[in-house]
């Protein structure tokens, strides 16, 4: 305290305080930024969802999703998916040959090699890739922000099923209703390590939150 009765702190004070401070950054920071990141991932995927469904339900209301007179019939699985993709404005189509332009392969796979480099792909105008899952099933998969990492599934990727049913277990069904969203843990529990290797993958419970 000096002459004028005010109250002045030391430097080893000050530098305690700072140090503390610091501390407490560092336990709460990344949890901060990994809240704020997941919300994003939410809301993108809602976004995708509802966006997707719009699409799907216009190209079904012209006449332009069809039944599948088979369940791995890959000639109606390709115009379905081509369909869908016209009802967006894109930036970018990877129809033909390597798509590794419309989607990073370097990102998180379903069932080790899903999918290849040769399905149809395209990016829509948001900067949002989709690709069909394979050519023989109405899987469709998005990643919410393009090429940008991380390219995880649960995070940036997620996975839409055209289906008659309200459940991703219908996959197999040959006729095509819905779109229908994924939920990993519900739907497939037995496959949690193939269909959602990092975990998270609640997509049901997040349109919800």
């Amino acid at each position: 305290m000096n002459k004028f009765g005010i109250y002045a702190f030391t430097l080893a004070e000050v530098l305690i305080t700072i140090a503390v401070i610091g501390v407490i950054a560092v336990l709460t920071i990344p949890t901060l930024l990994q809240n704020i990141n997941d919300e994003q991932y939410k809301t993108a995927y809602k976004k995708a969802y509802a966006d997707a469904s719009q699409a799907f339900l216009s190209a079904k209301n012209q006449g332009l999703i069809v039944n599948r007179p088979d369940k791995f019939d890959e000639l109606i699985t390709t115009q379905n998916f081509t369909a869908f993709k016209n009802m967006f404005s894109t930036s970018m189509e990877c129809f033909d040959g390597d798509n590794s332009k419309c989607w990073d392969h370097t990102g998180e796979k379903l069932m080790t090699e899903r999918p290849r480099n040769t399905f149809k792909a395209f990016v829509d105008n948001s900067g949002r890739s989709w690709i069909l899952y394979n050519f023989t099933e109405c899987i469709v998969l998005v990643d919410t922000n393009g090429l940008k990492k991380p390219n995880i599934f649960g995070k940036d990727r997620f996975i839409f099923i055209m289906s008659n049913n309200d459940t991703s277990l219908a996959r197999s069904e040959r006729q095509v209703g819905n779109l229908v969203k994924l939920d990993v843990m519900s739907d497939f529990p037995g496959a949690h390590s193939d269909w959602c290797r990092s975990g998270g993958c609640y997509y049901t419970s997040w349109l919800k939150d």
